[in-house]
């Protein structure tokens, strides 16, 4: 379950990503809610992509990562972001 979840982080991170590229004025809300509209996944999946669209949108925004850097970087922490959802849960 874990790789699928990670799986639809990065996909749904593209999305963003691309959503962002064609709308460059859109907002983090609206850029999250087209993503959550396209990927009607159960709320397990929809926490972690909101989480990694968020991080990703952090990275954007900042200018830091070119849109390749920022979907291999939300790859590469895919696991802490998972750990600190189930962390935040266990609260």
């Amino acid at each position: 379950m874990e790789n699928n979840i990670k799986i639809a982080m990065v996909a749904a991170v593209s999305e963003a990503l691309n959503y962002k590229k064609n709308n460059p004025r859109s907002e983090e809300g609206e850029v999250m809610r087209h993503v959550l509209y396209a990927f009607r996944v159960n709320e397990e999946v929809k926490i972690g992509i909101i989480a990694a669209v968020s991080k990703a949108l952090t990275y954007k925004e900042n200018r830091i990562f070119s849109d390749k850097e920022i979907i291999s970087k939300i790859l590469s922490e895919g696991n802490d972001i998972l750990k600190n959802i189930r962390d935040s849960q266990s609260y």
